[in-house]
Protein backbone atom coordinates (compact mmCIF):
# COMPACT_ATOMS: atom_id res chain seq x y z
CA UNK A 1 0.00 0.00 0.00
CA UNK A 2 1.87 3.26 -0.61
CA UNK A 3 2.40 5.77 1.76
CA UNK A 4 1.56 2.89 4.14
CA UNK A 5 4.66 0.91 3.53
CA UNK A 6 8.69 0.89 2.81
CA UNK A 7 10.77 -1.47 0.66
CA UNK A 8 14.08 -2.57 2.73
CA UNK A 9 17.47 -3.15 0.56
CA UNK A 10 18.44 -6.46 1.88
CA UNK A 11 22.30 -5.60 0.42
CA UNK A 12 21.50 -2.40 2.34
CA UNK A 13 20.66 -3.73 5.90
CA UNK A 14 23.40 -6.50 5.29
CA UNK A 15 26.06 -3.67 5.18
CA UNK A 16 24.90 -2.30 8.10
CA UNK A 17 23.08 0.53 7.27
CA UNK A 18 21.60 2.46 10.21
CA UNK A 19 18.39 3.79 9.04
CA UNK A 20 17.64 0.35 7.12
CA UNK A 21 18.02 -1.10 10.93
CA UNK A 22 16.06 1.25 12.92
CA UNK A 23 13.09 0.98 10.60
CA UNK A 24 13.03 -2.98 10.74
CA UNK A 25 13.63 -2.34 14.91
CA UNK A 26 10.53 -0.01 14.75
CA UNK A 27 8.12 -1.07 12.48
CA UNK A 28 6.18 -4.75 11.72
CA UNK A 29 7.60 -6.21 8.91
CA UNK A 30 6.49 -8.56 6.17
CA UNK A 31 9.23 -10.75 5.02
CA UNK A 32 9.72 -11.85 1.25
CA UNK A 33 11.65 -15.56 0.77
CA UNK A 34 12.30 -16.06 -2.61
CA UNK A 35 14.01 -19.49 -2.28
CA UNK A 36 14.84 -22.00 0.12
CA UNK A 37 17.76 -20.54 1.89
CA UNK A 38 15.07 -17.76 3.18
CA UNK A 39 17.78 -14.87 3.19
CA UNK A 40 16.04 -12.47 3.97
CA UNK A 41 14.26 -14.53 7.42
CA UNK A 42 18.02 -15.04 8.51
CA UNK A 43 19.22 -11.41 8.13
CA UNK A 44 15.99 -10.19 9.47
CA UNK A 45 16.20 -12.36 12.64
CA UNK A 46 19.96 -11.45 12.93
CA UNK A 47 18.87 -7.71 12.99
CA UNK A 48 16.06 -8.08 15.97
CA UNK A 49 13.18 -6.72 13.22
CA UNK A 50 9.90 -6.97 13.88
CA UNK A 51 8.60 -9.92 11.46
CA UNK A 52 4.68 -9.79 11.87
CA UNK A 53 4.16 -11.86 8.34
CA UNK A 54 6.41 -14.26 6.17
CA UNK A 55 5.62 -15.06 2.44
CA UNK A 56 7.32 -17.89 0.89
CA UNK A 57 7.91 -17.42 -2.79
CA UNK A 58 8.16 -20.78 -3.98
CA UNK A 59 4.84 -21.61 -2.26
CA UNK A 60 3.14 -19.14 -4.21
CA UNK A 61 3.96 -20.35 -7.27
CA UNK A 62 2.91 -23.82 -6.37
CA UNK A 63 -0.74 -22.12 -4.65
CA UNK A 64 -1.36 -20.55 -7.89
CA UNK A 65 0.23 -23.26 -10.54
CA UNK A 66 1.98 -20.09 -11.81
CA UNK A 67 5.85 -19.94 -12.99
CA UNK A 68 7.77 -17.03 -13.60
CA UNK A 69 9.20 -17.34 -17.51
CA UNK A 70 12.62 -17.13 -16.22
CA UNK A 71 15.15 -15.10 -13.52
CA UNK A 72 14.93 -11.94 -15.85
CA UNK A 73 11.51 -12.13 -17.86
CA UNK A 74 8.78 -12.88 -15.91
CA UNK A 75 6.10 -13.54 -18.48
CA UNK A 76 2.74 -13.62 -18.74
CA UNK A 77 2.24 -16.29 -15.56
CA UNK A 78 5.19 -14.45 -13.59
CA UNK A 79 3.31 -11.27 -14.10
CA UNK A 80 -0.16 -12.99 -13.11
CA UNK A 81 2.18 -14.33 -9.96
CA UNK A 82 2.95 -11.03 -9.14
CA UNK A 83 -0.42 -9.64 -9.12
CA UNK A 84 -1.58 -12.24 -7.08
CA UNK A 85 1.01 -11.93 -4.54
CA UNK A 86 0.83 -8.62 -4.32
CA UNK A 87 -2.92 -9.01 -3.34
CA UNK A 88 -1.99 -10.90 -0.55
CA UNK A 89 0.73 -8.77 0.99
CA UNK A 90 -1.62 -6.26 0.42
CA UNK A 91 -3.95 -8.02 2.74
CA UNK A 92 -1.47 -8.57 5.19
CA UNK A 93 -0.96 -4.90 5.40
CA UNK A 94 -4.35 -4.68 6.08
CA UNK A 95 -4.46 -6.53 8.78
CA UNK A 96 -1.11 -5.57 10.58
CA UNK A 97 -2.63 -1.78 9.91
CA UNK A 98 -5.81 -2.46 12.40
Amino acid sequence: RPGQTVLICIPSLTAGVGECKSLLQKYPSIILDGCVERCATKIMSKNHGLMRAKVFLPQMIAKYGLKPQSRTDLGDEGEKLVAKIAEEIAALVDQLSR
